[in-house]
């Protein structure tokens, strides 16, 4: 169908749900296997394989063309995928700088799907904005269900330290129903010696949470915490993330646990 361009557009028209289940699979299967998104560049840093960067422009491109505006199970806008790609493209090039990559994560609290996730925190993927429909087989968030988020970073020597920074994935942008929430606060403490720590400094969440007081909470798909230091250095970072523990009473679920949503800890 080369040369009849109306039957090559149907046929790219119809090939769009293999080719967006290609990607979304792709963000699943871990660095380093076969069929993964991600590579190893020669730097060693985790980046978008550039064929597989490519299918996504192409699926966006192909989508508008074909007047799709909305996709999968939640809805989300064309634009807003793309958008989601482009948070996690840039923040991977940004990775080059920072001192935290492939670092030590020592538990304080545990993470609801087990010890094993805080990798995620330092292994250089970013998550997806709709990762949230089954946490229990997403590869990239890491999970607090009724808890705060409590660890400590290991960057294994004193470094100089620049800025601190955590997303987190805010549901309500999707699902209203779902009991994953932004966490009221993060704090950040850094210490020489793991003993003696600084005082930690407080990012608090500014938006209400509440859609009937603050509807433009659903606009806002990821909540970045960071704060920004001078003249400072040290070798742990210890991270808390305070959880609302219980859903809302305005909530369709109050009174059950609320879950925050944590991606890569990014230390620079």
């Amino acid at each position: 169908v080369l040369d009849d361009e109306q039957k090559l557009t149907r046929v790219k028209e119809a090939r769009l749900p293999l080719l967006i289940a290609e990607i979304q699979i792709a963000g699943q299967i871990p660095v380093g296997e076969k069929g993964s998104f991600y590579k190893i560049d020669d730097n060693g840093n985790v980046i978008p394989k550039p064929y597989m960067k490519k299918k996504v422009e192409e699926f966006v491109a192909s989508a508008k063309k074909a007047g799709i505006q909305r996709i999968g199970e939640r809805a989300i806008t064309i634009d807003d995928y793309a958008d989601n790609f482009k948070r996690m493209f840039t923040k991977m090039e940004e990775m080059d700088q920072a001192i935290s990559f492939k670092k030590k994560i020592i538990p304080i609290s545990k993470p609801t799907f087990g010890k094993e996730n805080l990798a995620r925190l330092t292994d250089g993927v970013f998550g997806a904005f709709e990762s949230w429909r089954f946490p229990e087989k997403d590869a990239n968030w890491v999970a607090y269900k009724g808890k705060h988020m409590d660890f400590i970073l290991d960057l294994g020597a004193v470094m100089p330290i620049k800025s601190i920074e955590m997303d987190f994935l805010n549901v309500q942008a999707q699902a209203n129903w779902h009991q994953l929430i932004l966490p009221k606060f993060v704090t950040y403490a850094i210490s020489p010696d793991g003993v003696k720590y600084s005082d930690p400094i407080q990012i608090n969440n500014p938006h209400n949470p509440n859609p009937a007081e603050n509807p433009d909470i659903i606009k806002l798909p990821f909540l970045t915490f960071k704060t920004i230091y001078s003249k400072t250095k040290g070798r742990y970072l210890k991270v808390h993330a305070e959880s609302e523990l219980k859903m809302p009473s305005w909530h369709i679920n109050a009174g059950k646990p609320s879950i925050i949503y944590a991606d890569e800890i990014v230390v620079k």
